[in-house]
């Protein structure tokens, strides 16, 4: 698609809502706190979304509603 960043959505209700518009729906959890422990930059951008320019997989799970 050309983006630049990662893009992150801060609730669970606008992740699904944007993955929603390609393919099948895949959330992945970010681990924040140790992403920004280990000196991952993350950025606020508007509307609920924030920015990374790269997100290690370490820091990714597999969101499973339970």
């Amino acid at each position: 698609m050309g983006r630049k960043y990662v893009h992150l959505s801060e609730s669970l209700e606008f992740a699904i809502l944007a993955g929603k518009r390609r393919g099948e729906l895949v959330i992945l959890e970010v681990e924040t706190e140790k992403a920004l422990a280990n000196q991952v930059k993350f950025y606020k951008a508007n509307h609920g979304v924030w920015l990374a320019d790269l997100v290690p997989p370490q820091y990714l799970k597999k969101f499973n509603k339970a």
